[in-house]
């Protein structure tokens, strides 16, 4: 039953993901964009937040429990259905008739062909998978190395959102390519700095300023990630484009299966100082491969000049 509750939800965050930040897209002007996206990710911040906090009171609660909980939660996803349901129809700028294997290479073509675009793409993909998975192993990080349960879990996840929430607050105002690119560099860096001091955090008290510097660092490169998204992409193209960064967090899924496998030979904290290297690995990459592309976006502007 977990399996198949998964399935569907997975499934239904694979066609929620992309639509939604699409959407923000077609009813948001270009230069609110960042705002847009930034007030995204503070609701995220936020439900993770009140979310555990939350559960936690009603499972202690004498005849709720763990069952009241998915049946509160589920109450309000339906609920949450009911806005969503009286959003205006969208007038498509053209009808397509191709099929979504078709569309999906169809995006591939043009980020391929969109150097910035291209980068931020394949170095999201690569973080996602590499550093991302540190909260899928945080429940059996805080058993097995910290040797405490479910509400020090809370707490951590709970430190991680806050985090989150305070600081894209500082990319909300946000509408330079260059500053966002600048911002995501130094995000990323944060992450693959936090993962590494949390592989050697020695105890749960003081793994709970680093979970807030990585919830911190996490949640403004998405939020940059997607704002920078949303700007390079012709409108038309919004939501391919969000679909193939929507694939990095399945193949996240995909990836803690072996990282876990890993984590049982070497050890848990062995296998996050790996994934901070690796991370490190993917910065220096981001930040060459970026500098390549501005280059090759100057160039191609200069003959372009030259032409006319």
């Amino acid at each position: 039953m977990l399996l198949v509750a998964s399935f569907i939800q997975g499934a239904s965050f694979a066609f929620m993901g992309p639509a939604r930040v699409a959407m923000t897209g077609d009813v948001v002007s270009r230069e609110l964009l960042p705002n847009a996206i930034s007030l995204t990710q503070l609701t995220v911040c936020a439900t993770q937040i009140v979310g555990p906090t939350l559960a936690g009171f009603l499972v202690a609660t004498p005849n709720f429990g763990t069952e009241g909980v998915y049946l509160v939660t589920a109450g309000l996803t339906a609920a949450g259905a009911i806005p969503i349901a009286r959003l205006p129809a969208g007038r498509p700028e053209r009808r397509e008739t191709r099929g979504p294997l078709e569309e999906i290479f169809d995006g591939v073509a043009y980020v391929r062909r969109s150097p910035y675009l291209r980068v931020v793409v394949l170095s999201t993909f690569l973080m996602i998978m590499v550093a991302m998975p540190y909260m899928v192993f945080l429940p059996k990080f805080a058993e097995s190395v910290f040797g405490v349960g479910a509400g020090w879990l809370g707490i951590l996840q709970g430190a991680n959102a806050i985090g989150g929430f305070v600081c894209v607050l500082l990319v909300a105002r946000l509408r330079n390519n260059t500053v966002l690119w600048r911002i995501r560099i130094l995000s990323a860096a944060g992450v693959a700095l936090g993962v590494l001091v949390f592989a050697g955090t020695p105890n749960e008290m003081l793994a709970v300023p680093v979970m807030m510097v990585l919830g911190a660092a996490t949640m403004v490169f998405q939020t940059a990630n997607m704002s920078m998204a949303l700007l390079l992409a012709q409108p038309v193209y919004h939501g391919r484009v969000q679909s193939l960064l929507m694939v990095s967090f399945s193949a996240q899924s995909l990836v803690a299966f072996p990282l876990g496998s890993l984590a049982d030979q070497i050890g848990l904290r062995e296998m996050h100082g790996l994934m901070a290297a690796a991370t490190a690995v993917i910065v220096l990459w981001s930040m060459s491969a970026g500098r390549r592309a501005r280059l090759q976006v100057q160039s191609e502007q200069a003959a372009s000049g030259v032409g006319n």
